[in-house]
């Protein structure tokens, strides 16, 4: 990523080129959100965290959902929110996508909207992929007025390689279904503790390579 370059204007006059490497993790990245969206709807946090206090616990059947015939929303429809689309649409997933050109159709996207229509399109939304990069455009999108316009069930999982306020690289929430519990805290720019009410917040490092993960810890 070459994020931190907006924070040295000056680098715009100096004699170099900058390339990118966009579209290299997509499958890794996606399948990642793949593996988010199933732990959500099989509840498997709570069922590891049994597993290690080496309990027996029967988690009631209709907290667990099936995939098909929910709806996501994918905010960014880069190499990375493709890929996530097509694969949401083989589970029989409705799909919505949002990019500025957003009068291109994409395979597996059942509507196509621009950014502006962000808070028309969140209420229908089971997950909520933000999949952008942190430009001055997307920097606190996800702030107090698309927190209220989202269902208090909606789960969001978080791919940009990077949000305001941290240094995550993949933040993705567990939440019991309530009012504000269902929020990445970052994205807003807010601090974890400033969301109203309990929640379970799983975090990993950057780790798009498939032959195994990042080293080092993961630091704000």
């Amino acid at each position: 990523g070459c994020d931190w370059l907006m924070r040295h204007p000056e680098t715009i006059d100096l004699p170099y080129t900058l390339t990118n490497a966009s579209g290299v993790h997509a499958v890794q990245i996606s399948e990642h959100v793949l593996a988010m969206l199933l732990a959500f709807a099989r509840r498997l946090p709570e069922a590891w965290r049994a597993q290690q206090q080496r309990m027996w616990q029967n988690i009631p059947g209709d907290t667990h959902f099936e995939l098909a015939g929910k709806t996501i929303l994918v905010v960014g429809m880069g190499p990375i929110g493709r890929r996530t689309a097509q694969i949401c649409a083989a589970l029989r997933m409705t799909v919505i996508g949002i990019r500025r050109a957003f009068e291109q159709k994409e395979e597996g996207v059942s509507e196509m909207v621009g950014p502006g229509q962000l808070l028309d399109v969140l209420p229908m939304a089971d997950f909520v992929i933000l999949a952008v990069p942190l430009t001055p455009g997307t920097q606190n999108m996800v702030d107090a007025v698309a927190i209220r316009a989202m269902k208090s069930s909606a789960r969001t999982v978080t791919v940009c390689l990077d949000v305001p306020r941290s240094r995550h690289k993949r933040t993705c929430h567990y939440p019991e279904a309530g009012p504000g519990q269902h929020v990445d805290p970052f994205i807003a720019g807010y601090p974890a503790g400033m969301v109203a009410g309990p929640y379970s917040l799983a975090v990993q490092v950057h780790s798009g390579s498939g032959g195994g993960p990042a080293t080092g810890p993961a630091t704000h």
